[in-house]
Formats: C-alpha cells, sequence, structure tokens
C-alpha cells in the first residue's frame, strides 16, 4: 500500500477503513511502499497527477501511488473507482480486484495475497 493512502486513511473519518487495512500489514498480507525519487514510479506519479499523457486527465496522489507501485510491482489494484483509474488500469494491462471495503481508497495488494486480502 502506497504511504500516501495509508496516511489517508489515518483520518478519523475513515478509521474503520484504516483498521481494516492495518489488520491486513500486521498480517503480513500488505506493506506499506515509498516512491522513491529520481525513479521512474516518480516520474509516472508526477506525470499522472499534473500533466498526464493525451486523452487523460490528472487523478489524485493516491490512485496514482497505488497505479505506479501496481505496475512497478506487479501488484494488483485494489478500487472500486473505475472511473478515473479504469483508462491506466487498461494502458498498462494491471490486475485489479474489486473491494467494497476499501470505497475509493487505493490500496497495493500482491498477487499471492489477493485471495487473502479479499477474505478479510
Amino acid at each position: 500500500m502506497p504511504r500516501l493512502v495509508h496516511a489517508e486513511l489515518s483520518n478519523p473519518s475513515v478509521r474503520h477503513l484504516g483498521k481494516q487495512v492495518d489488520k491486513l500489514i500486521n498480517g503480513g498480507h500488505m506493506r506499506i511502499m515509498e516512491i522513491m525519487t529520481g525513479t521512474e514510479e516518480e516520474r509516472l506519479f508526477r506525470k499522472m497527477t499534473t500533466n498526464p499523457v493525451c486523452g487523460l486527465v490528472p487523478i489524485g496522489r493516491g490512485e496514482a501511488a497505488a497505479l505506479v507501485l501496481a505496475k512497478a510491482h506487479d501488484g494488483v489494484v485494489a478500487s472500486n473507482n473505475l472511473k478515473d483509474i479504469g483508462p491506466y488500469i487498461a494502458r498498462w494491462g494491471l490486475r485489479r480486484m474489486p473491494t467494497d471495503s476499501f470505497s475509493k481508497y487505493y490500496s497495493l495488494v500482491y498477487p499471492q495475497d489477493e485471495a487473502a486480502a479479499s477474505s478479510e
């Protein structure tokens, strides 16, 4: 899970989601990841949030972080919001796992943990 998204889930208004995510992290099904400065992930992140490729609109920082980390690490994007991220998922051939419990929040889930995360 991108650190940006984990921080968003610390907001008291979505504390219940943060608790679910922390349970997955503590159980070893997820881990918090960073986008490192000077990497391809950072370049893509900045482009997606400010000036995306022709035909795409800028997306939120949490969404972009989840997408670039999933792309770089062959992860699965857990999201119910295809309107904003669908074009990127299609363009990059990413796998997506819908999840009602994370409504509009984005997490990076590794393939071997996909089943465990969806059963939590």
